[in-house]
Order: C-alpha cells, then sequence, then structure tokens
C-alpha cells in the first residue's frame, strides 16, 4: 500500500521595520516602518544564491523615511518564503501461513521530504527585519537573512512489524 501526505503553503506574512525609536515618541513599540520604493519587489528573487546567504528580502526596495514622517510599507506588507513538502508511506504486509493463518510480517518503509526541498523559515526576528538603525544609516548586515529552515532535509525510515 501506498500513500503520502503533500502540502503546498503560501509564506507567512512579516513586517520590514527600522529599529529603534526613529520617530523619538517613546512608545512601547520600539520600531517604526520604512518607506517602500514605488516598482520595486521586497523579494530577493535569487535568494538562495546571494553571496552574503540567504537574503530573503531585497532592502533596495526600502528607504529611510523623512525625519518626522511614519514610513509607508506598513504592517505584514512581505510574504515570506512558501513551503512544499511530499512524504511517502509504503507498506507491505507478508502472510507467513506455514506459522498461522493470522501470523504476518509487515515491512514499512517511510520517506520524509521526497522532494528535498530547503523550506526557509520566514525573516521573523528583529535581527533580520530591521532594515535600518534608528538613525537612518545603510541597511543592516543582517537584514533580511534567513537562518533556518522548518522542515528537515530527505529522510528515510525502514520498519520490521511482526504481526500475529
Amino acid at each position: 500500500m501506498l500513500s503520502g501526505i503533500f502540502q503546498v503553503r503560501s509564506g507567512v506574512p512579516f513586517t520590514p521595520t527600522i529599529g529603534g525609536d526613529p520617530l523619538g515618541t517613546r512608545g512601547t513599540l520600539p520600531f517604526a516602518f520604512p518607506d517602500r520604493v514605488p516598482g520595486c519587489d521586497p523579494v530577493n528573487a535569487n535568494f538562495k544564491q546571494d553571496p552574503r546567504g540567504p537574503h530573503y528580502i531585497n532592502t533596495n526596495c526600502f528607504q529611510f523615511p523623512r525625519p518626522g514622517y511614519l514610513g509607508n510599507s506598513g504592517r505584514n506588507s512581505v510574504v515570506g518564503p512558501g513551503l512544499v513538502n511530499l512524504d511517502l508511506s509504503l507498506t507491505k504486509n507478508n502472510p507467513v501461513m506455514r506459522i498461522s493463518e493470522r501470523f504476518n510480517i509487515q515491512f514499512q518503509a517511510q520517506f520524509f521530504n521526497v522532494l528535498n526541498r530547503a523550506n526557509f523559515a520566514p525573516p521573523l526576528k528583529a535581527a533580520q527585519t530591521n532594515i535600518f538603525n534608528q538613525n537612518g544609516g545603510p541597511p543592516l548586515l543582517g537584514a533580511g537573512a534567513i537562518t533556518s529552515t522548518v522542515t528537515p532535509s530527505r529522510q528515510l525510515q525502514f520498519a520490521l512489524k511482526v504481526v500475529w
């Protein structure tokens, strides 16, 4: 018997921010929103090939807002990487009539993440989503960096089960 689970999900939205308190409001939320450059895709399409490591956010699509003004990018304005995963299971029953009519040896093979696709976690930590510091310096080094995956690499598991 062959069975499987195929999952396809869109990414999780997240918010690019400016770290610190650039407006000087001394509020409880220590961040602000940057300005988004019109016509620019905030997602780095080739983020896996980035020589600095996987950087999902295209920091060139954001600017520091004018002093005293809020940025226009808004909350949850960028959608993180999606997820595609395929798990398969193969089961073969082998009845052994010489021992008993109910005696059965079952072989199981389970394959997790068969496609071996790297499903990256979205950049959600402040060090990953802060595009600028509170003084409007250039884009920060870790901005948009992806540091982990949400699924493990391909894994295989085999088992024998004796049923009597």
